[in-house]
């Protein structure tokens, strides 16, 4: 931590959004977080709480404002006259949970690609959308996880090693805007890289080192951009993800990278391992 910069620590998993993470730590921590990332309407342009507009299919539905818990929400498109409550957007957010939540803890990889597909089929829920992204984090637990329906790495084809490879570069992407530098989340997202990488290493052989890297585009690109948030900023010029794992051109270079990362996560920190 850079001399004279507010310590912190994430209460909530980084993967929910606003609405969930406050009401959490309201709840468990008796007190209202109004952090930079509960301040911002678009989570650090991720739009983890956010869906695409029902009425115009091209901007997101934002909190006017996101330290309201009762706050209505809107497109973010002025010229889009779309509006909804608060109880409008937690209804909806609760069925989408409600589905995930139906999971077995056996539904095992099938399942959860299933659901994926079918929140992906949604034309509301973009690729960075935290219901979207809870069920990628408990795929990429699943490709390489011993517990109840995974399948340990070992066992894992090539394909699905792809997969689980394709999963963590996308969760570090969006990790990278949520909790840049070193967090216990992108420490554990890293060492699942690193593993499917290895084991994608053994069973391509040379062929390996110039084999084209997995990448997974960046989904706020087409979206609206906006200035650099107090969060971000600190990063650059810490030099915090300085360079993105989508950045490399070979699954090798994406490896060291993967490597580096954790070295300097274990050097500064040995509790992260």
């Amino acid at each position: 931590i850079p001399k004279g910069e507010m310590i912190s620590i994430s209460y909530a998993q980084p993967l929910q959004a606003t609405i969930q993470r406050r009401f959490t730590i309201k709840q468990a921590k008796c007190f209202e977080c109004c952090c930079h990332r509960c301040s911002d309407p678009t989570e650090f342009r991720t739009y983890a709480g956010s869906i695409v507009c029902p009425q115009c299919s091209k901007s997101m539905v934002v909190a006017i404002n996101p330290l309201d818990f009762r706050s209505d929400w809107r497109c973010e498109d002025k010229k889009c006259s779309y509006r909804e409550t608060a109880q409008q957007y937690i209804t909806r957010n609760e069925a989408f949970r409600a589905e995930i939540g139906q999971l077995s803890c056996g539904a095992g990889p099938d399942g959860y690609e299933c659901l994926l597909g079918r929140f992906q089929s949604t034309s509301l829920l973009h690729p960075w959308n935290t219901n979207v992204l809870q069920v990628k984090y408990a795929l990429t637990q699943l490709y390489g996880g011993g517990g109840p329906g995974g399948i340990n790495l070992k066992d894992l084809s090539e394909k699905q090693l792809r997969r689980k490879v394709e999963l963590g570069v996308d969760l570090l992407e969006v990790a990278n805007q949520l909790e840049p530098g070193m967090s216990p989340f992108r420490s554990k997202l890293l060492q699942d890289l690193r593993d499917a990488l290895e084991a994608m290493k053994s069973i391509s052989g040379s062929s390996f080192n110039s084999a084209p890297a997995i990448v997974v585009q960046h989904p706020g690109a087409s979206w609206k951009s906006h200035k650099i948030n107090a969060r971000e900023a600190i990063a650059r010029k810490y030099g915090m993800c300085k360079t993105s794992i989508s950045s490399h051109s070979t699954m090798k270079q994406q490896l060291e990278y993967a490597e580096q990362e954790l070295s300097s996560f274990m050097t500064c920190d040995p509790t992260l391992r």
